[in-house]
């Protein structure tokens, strides 16, 4: 399924036109939400992991990693007061909406609906009839999410900055998708300046790997490869770890194995 429908870095950047790879970049980056609540401490209004949504013909499921849904809980049982959560700015209760919760795995599935889909003003994933094969080293994926330091006060309103990387993979797992890589290849198309080395991408939890893949005709694709789980940066060594998405079934059930 891959061959004849991988880039790399170097098509990318030589080939590829820069109209074409900018609009590639705003179509992922189109795909990724905040997932937003409100602060338990009164350092901070607000605290935020990334999300996605998967579409799986006639059902609907918003996912994000695990942690971000326990950040959640846990800031609503500190807090004295009401924790409101939203998906973008749609107000969204969690725990109503929960369809699945793999802490070991770091995956959190929840209902949601094309109405709302349309409200938050982001793309869904298109599934595919069965899990994509095993993506092979090397091949460039889009990773990206909104890491706490992109957000920013406009008025009285909370804004969240997007980041996103094109980069290859390093490593695949049975269960992992692991990327080394460098800040050249990470992409501003919010109007936010680009993390400095180090910088700490908190926040950046619950997004997409998107893998890019062309028909050789002018055809692109976005195929889902997994859930963002961690990432661990320092300044001359920087790794994010996805968890792959073949654990989301179709009913939104994440697999025990």
């Amino acid at each position: 399924m891959w061959e004849g429908q991988r880039i790399s870095l170097t098509k990318s950047n030589e080939t590829l036109s820069k109209d074409l790879m900018a609009k590639l970049h705003k179509w992922a980056g189109s795909h990724i939400c905040p997932f937003v609540w409100d602060a338990s401490s009164a350092s901070a209004q607000v605290e935020n992991g990334s999300c996605f949504f998967i579409d799986f013909d006639d059902r609907l499921f918003m996912v994000t990693a695990a942690h971000v849904y326990a950040g959640y809980l846990c800031a609503k049982r500190k807090s004295a007061r009401e924790v409101a959560c939203r998906i973008g700015h749609l107000n969204f209760d969690p725990q109503a909406r929960l369809r699945d919760c793999d802490r070991d795995k770091d995956i959190a599935t929840f209902d949601f609906t094309y109405a709302e889909l349309a409200t938050v003003q982001t793309q869904a994933v298109v599934a595919t009839p069965s899990p994509p094969p095993e993506p092979p080293e090397d091949l460039n994926a889009f990773i990206g999410g909104f890491p706490a330091r992109g957000r920013r006060l406009i008025g009285e309103k909370v804004a969240f900055g997007r980041y996103l990387a094109l980069t290859p993979i390093t490593a695949v797992t049975d269960r992992q998708l692991i990327f080394r890589f460098n800040r050249e290849n990470w992409v501003g198309i919010d109007g936010i300046d680009l993390p400095a080395p180090g910088a700490e991408l908190g926040g950046i939890s619950g997004g997409p790997v998107l893998l890019p893949a062309d028909d050789n005709a002018g055809s692109w694709s976005l195929f889902l490869g997994g859930i963002i789980s961690q990432a661990h940066t320092s300044f001359d060594y920087e790794t994010v770890v996805a968890v792959r998405s073949d654990f989301i079934n179709r009913d939104g059930s994440i697999s025990p194995i």
